[in-house]
């Protein structure tokens, strides 16, 4: 170059003879190629792969290429020689490049793994022991998606495995590493003390017992064994820590736990009280003034003190209750022990001189000891008797002693006795009833005689008319008490004796002296019990209250007046008997509201009543009902709730009477016997008068369509009687028997209709039967009046119901 640096290569120059001359010499064209490994890692191309169309003008003879032949060591780019020779031995050469490539991915094979974790809880692991035999056309390298493991890992964990040829041809494995931890804790222990409750248990915890250990993978537990301790364990017990680790790994190590019991017992006491014996002492046990103490673990001793009493003791004193457990912790309480007298109930009692000088005074005394022979004295302890007896005293105060032959002083009871000094003499009043009055009977003496007082203790001094009966003196208040029941009208007079009659009484002899409203009869008086007689028994103001109706009057009842309506008892709902209401001044029955049964017969005749109002009540005649001559009666409203009658109606010669839409539905069915009806208004006067009048009225819905989708009838065929039906009972709460006066050949149909003629229930009477039992407890059928309907070929029967609870 210009710097004279210089170069050098060499060349090959061929010289040719040309067979023939007359045509130009080859002319080698290349053109690069591609070459494929194999599966073996081989490849080879031939001069046509590489040939890009060579020229050989005297005809071609020859194409070859080299190298033609590669393997995995010839992975790139390779420079090729084409060589053109024709026919004349003529050649030409140019170079290619073949590109060789591997194109053939390694095939990687895995297998599962288990490593152990190291005491620092980590482990790893190579491609080799997860490699199972991968391979490749060339050569490959391997590589593990994780290598490296903790505690976090342990159990199995999935790896990835990828092998890879030089080419960066790649495939991939994946295998199971199992990381496992088979490494115990290291168990450290350390000794401790616990200390019992008041129950008498303890606890060690593993926590308590540990002393560090420690696992790479963490601690799970700690557990001591034993670790419940009870008053048996006081003392140094053996116990056994486990550690377990986060997988399961144990190891234990021993310590020592000392239970200590420091918890003193409850000392509980009571007071007690000793009696000295014979001997004037005493003595005591600490059990004697324990009151249940008590520890968890057991007492070893109870002890008093002081415990040795005597006579210098007397009365109450403290003790101190020492109570000791078993494991000597000890505490006290204590009790007051009352020492009893020894010589008990002294009583010391002195009669005075009888009047002044007499000497005739005395004392008495007594008293009681355990054991021993009491003596007393009046002097001051220079004398004594066994007694306790002295007689024939002078006025004056005396020093008691007394004490137990053979003990000591201090045992002794001391007292005074005073015998008064005798008066002069007094006059005495007689009052021997002790009622506060004297006959004017009088003794003169200096001591009160029996039965006798002086005259400031006296209301009157000659004054008691009976100084037998302390109830009769000056003073007395009589109160009249005429029936004996022990109460009193109010009445009193102010006498000594009681007033003649009878009938009077103090306020001792009275139950109160609350007035009595009725003093002729015993049976009414202040807090008596009020029963159903229209009077007021317990003299309170009110008249039968409190009795509540449904009461039975027994035997036949006949108003004649207004007025004996009018006193009608309202807590009679039911006569056992009949009923006759008779009389022209009766017009009004609102008195007989509360009644709503006779059993026997009824009978209204030559009254004043324009309605049957009153007895709204009234359900069930059990005899005939006759309602005649009654001249003002419109209308037999007030009959609307009768739905039976035993025996017969008859309504007749009520010749102002037009209304008996009250009885229609009665008289279908609810009368048993014969119903009677003639000589009345128009529109009474006959059975077939009173159903055409007030039939549709029962049975028709008052509005029209209101009762939508509901089957109704105009008259349910109350009009046609070919048939006959009985409903009984009636009223009824249970089951009702429907009974026809025929048999009903082909079976009958029975329809329930309520008083809005709105049908509620329809029931089968089979072919050839009479009865019919139905139960109108169910809940179709409310308290209320019903309407049935029987209706067997042609013929319907008609009949009417009504239902209570």
């Amino acid at each position: 170059d210009i710097y004279n640096n210089t170069a050098t290569c060499t060349a090959t120059v061929t010289v040719l003879d040309d067979l023939n001359p007359c045509c130009d010499a080859p002319e080698a064209i290349c053109q690069n190629a591609v070459a494929q490994l194999d599966a073996n890692g081989n490849a080879s191309i031939t001069a046509a792969d590489v040939d890009g169309g060579s020229l050989a003008d005297c005809g071609l003879f020859s194409l070859s290429v080299s190298p033609f032949a590669f393997d995995c060591n010839d992975l790139g780019s390779n420079v090729v020689t084409l060589t053109v020779t024709d026919i004349n031995n003529d050649s030409d050469q140019c170079t290619a490049m073949v590109t060789v490539e591997d194109n053939i991915p390694p095939v990687a094979l895995c297998q599962d793994a288990t490593i152990q974790l190291d005491a620092s809880g980590n482990g790893s692991i190579g491609t080799a022991a997860i490699d199972a035999g991968t391979s490749d056309n060339c050569s490959f390298s391997l590589s593990l998606s994780q290598t490296a493991f903790d505690c976090s890992h342990v159990g199995a964990n999935q790896v990835t495995l990828t092998a890879t040829d030089p080419s960066t041809n790649s495939h991939s494995c994946t295998a199971t590493v199992t990381v496992q931890d088979n490494v115990p804790p290291i168990a450290l222990c350390q000794d401790v003390t616990v200390q019992l409750d008041a129950n008498g248990s303890a606890a060690a915890t593993g926590a308590a017992i540990n002393n560090g250990s420690a696992d790479a993978c963490g601690i799970a537990s700690l557990s001591a064994s034993p670790n419940v301790f009870a008053c048996a364990e006081v003392g140094a017990n053996a116990v056994v820590l486990t550690v377990t680790d986060a997988n399961g790994n144990p190891a234990d190590c021993a310590a020592t736990v000392t239970v200590e019991d420091n918890v003193p017992p409850l000392a509980l006491c009571q007071d007690i009280t000793v009696q000295l014996d014979a001997n004037g002492s005493a003595s005591i046990a600490g059990g004697d003034i324990d009151n249940g103490s008590n520890d968890a673990c057991g007492i070893a001793s109870l002890s008093a003190s002081p415990n040795m009493f005597d006579c210098s003791n007397i009365g109450a004193n403290s003790v101190a209750l020492t109570v000791v457990d078993v494991n000597g912790n000890s505490s006290t309480c204590s009790a007051t022990v009352t020492i009893g007298e020894f010589i008990i109930g002294l009583s010391i009692v002195a009669t005075p001189e009888s009047c002044a000088g007499t000497t005739d005074g005395s004392i008495t005394i007594s008293a009681s000891t355990t054991g021993g022979q009491l003596e007393y004295s009046i002097d001051g302890g220079l004398n004594f008797n066994l007694t306790g007896v002295y007689v024939n005293l002078s006025a004056g105060t005396y020093s008691i002693v007394v004490r137990v032959a053979g003990i000591a002083t201090l045992c002794e009871v001391t007292g005074t006795g005073v015998v008064a000094a005798g008066g002069s003499p007094q006059t005495w009043y007689k009052d021997w009833d002790g009622d506060g009055y004297s006959d004017g009977i009088t003794q003169s003496s200096c001591s009160q005689p029996t039965g006798y007082f002086l005259p400031a203790d006296l209301n009157g001094l000659n004054n008691d008319c009976n100084d037998y009966d302390a109830s009769e003196h000056p003073g007395q208040t009589w109160y009249q008490d005429a029936d004996n029941d022990g109460y009193s009208d109010g009445t009193s007079q102010t006498a000594c004796l009681r007033p003649p009659g009878g009938g009077y009484k103090t306020a001792a002899e009275l139950a109160s002296l609350d007035i009595d409203c009725d003093d002729s009869d015993p049976a009414v008086h202040p807090g008596a019990a009020e029963v159903c007689n229209g009077i007021d028994d317990n003299c309170n103001g009110s008249i039968d209250e409190g009795v509540g109706s449904g009461l039975t009057w027994t035997g036949n009842v006949a108003f004649y007046t207004q007025a004996q309506v009018d006193a009608w008892l309202a807590c009679y709902s039911v006569i056992d008997g009949s009923l006759t209401i008779a009389g022209a001044g009766i017009t009004n029955l609102t008195a007989l509201a509360g009644l709503e049964e006779v059993t026997g017969n009824v009978t209204i005749q030559f009254t004043g009543l324009t309605n049957m109002a009153g007895l709204g009540g009234l359900t069930t005649v059990g005899g005939t009902l006759t309602i005649y001559f009654n001249s003002s009666l419109t209308s037999l409203d007030g009959l609307g709730s009768l739905a039976s009658v035993g025996g017969s109606l008859m309504v007749y010669y009520n010749f102002a009477l037009a209304d008996c839409c009250a009885v229609h539905g009665l008289i279908n069915g609810g009368v048993m016997g014969t119903v009677l009806i003639f000589f009345n208004k128009t529109g009474c006067n006959t059975v077939a008068e009173i159903n055409s009048n007030c039939g549709s009225q029962l049975l028709a819905p008052p509005v029209p369509g209101v009762f939508n989708n509901v089957p109704t009838c105009a008259d349910c065929g109350i009009a046609d009687k070919k048939l006959e039906l009985a409903v009984f009972p009636n009223p009824a709460s249970g089951e009702v028997s429907l009974r026809l006066n025929k048999l009903a050949v082909d079976g009958a149909d029975v329809q329930f209709y309520d008083y809005l003629g709105r049908l509620v229930a329809l029931q089968k009477m089979p072919a050839g039967a009479m009865l019919l039992k139905v139960d109108v407890a169910e809940g179709k059928f409310r308290p209320g009046e019903y309407f049935i309907k029987v209706k067997t070929g042609s013929e319907v029967a008609t009949g009417r119901l009504r239902i209570i609870r």
